[in-house]
């Protein structure tokens, strides 16, 4: 008879630990999403706020360049914000880098450049919207 008590205790036991492991399972999903909302809310916020300093009237005509950032013992360790950049010092354009947001918001892509409001992605589109913008002769 005892037996059946222990096992009677051990079921309720039981079922209590796996309510209360629901329950705290679902509070730190809601954490999680709450802290992910605040999160893009913040980055967004960020984003706006850069986005007026580079529409700005001193970087009318000005490529801003944003890549990964850089590691100390090579320009980038992406081959397409390379090519972007080599491509930006051949032609002569003026430009600046950008570390801060290295994905496009729209494609998440890397690079992506900001010329006078409008965003491009794509390392091969970005040099030839700028060759087209600035009459470079890519051939």
């Amino acid at each position: 008879m005892a037996r059946s008590f222990l096992c009677h205790d051990a079921v309720k036991t039981s079922a209590f630990v796996t309510s209360a492991a629901v329950a705290i399972a679902a509070a730190a999903a809601a954490a999680a999403a709450s802290t992910s909302y605040l999160s893009a809310k913040l980055a967004q916020m960020r984003l706006r706020r850069a986005r007026q300093t580079w529409n700005s009237d001193e970087n009318r005509g000005v490529v801003i360049l944003h890549q990964l950032p850089r590691p100390k013992t090579c320009a980038s360790v992406n081959p397409f914000a390379v090519k972007v950049e080599t491509f930006l010092r051949a032609a002569g354009i003026k430009y600046i880098n950008d570390f801060e947001f290295p994905h496009s918001p729209e494609t998440k892509k890397s690079p992506w450049i900001t010329l006078d409001g409008q965003d491009v992605a794509d390392s091969q589109i970005i040099m030839e919207t700028l060759a087209k913008k600035f009459s470079v002769d890519m051939g």
